[in-house]
């Protein structure tokens, strides 16, 4: 299980959970419910694995708006 924050120009940010599929020199693709989900990693703000509880570490550097 992988937590994906994505960061976009328009605002949408938000945080996609699933489990990591596939990563490649331009997307990450995780599985939601049983459908593939094919992020660009130039809208990937940060990929964290949650806790058992199921909170995720935001690290340091990422920028809040």
């Amino acid at each position: 299980m992988v937590a994906v924050q994505t960061q976009d120009p328009f605002g949408s940010n938000m945080v996609l959970r699933g489990h990591l599929v596939d990563r490649n020199a331009l997307d990450v693709v995780i599985n939601v419910k049983g459908r593939m989900v094919t992020i660009p990693l130039n809208m990937v703000s940060y990929v964290a694995i949650p806790a058992a509880d199921g909170s995720v570490f935001e690290p340091d550097y990422v920028m809040a708006e």
